[in-house]
């Protein structure tokens, strides 16, 4: 499945455990694209794929990496401060916010539930 050039995944989606599946390599930024689409298949957002790739290129690129310190880190650029809890409640309790996986998914499950409204860039 394709969604405006970007690979999507088509497994199916498991209530009980949401961090299984969208395992893309996040280190590339075809591959942060890719885990952003296989994350909004699971988890409908506003706007779609386009509008979560648009938010996270705006926020930071598609690059996962931020140095320790910064107070947004990742991908989505999450608050620092509030990364912990925001992890813990979508299913990444313990994983730092540099993880991309960690930050797309928790982002996506986010909007999913509360919309873009956290994010500037939206």
């Amino acid at each position: 499945l394709t969604v405006t050039g970007v690979q999507t995944c088509a497994l199916p989606i498991s209530p009980a455990s949401k961090i299984t599946g969208c395992n893309q390599d996040w280190h590339t930024v075809q591959g942060v694209k890719d885990l952003i689409a296989c994350a909004v298949a699971r988890w409908s957002v506003p706007g779609g794929v386009d509008k979560a790739l648009s938010v996270a290129q705006c926020e930071h690129g598609f690059q996962w990496y931020s140095p320790p310190g910064d107070p947004y880190v990742g991908v989505y650029q999450h608050s620092a401060a509030l990364w912990p809890d925001r992890a813990a409640a979508y299913g990444f309790a313990g994983y730092d916010a540099r993880n991309g996986r960690a930050n797309i998914m928790v982002a996506i499950q986010y909007a999913h539930d509360h919309g873009w409204g956290a994010w500037s860039c939206a």
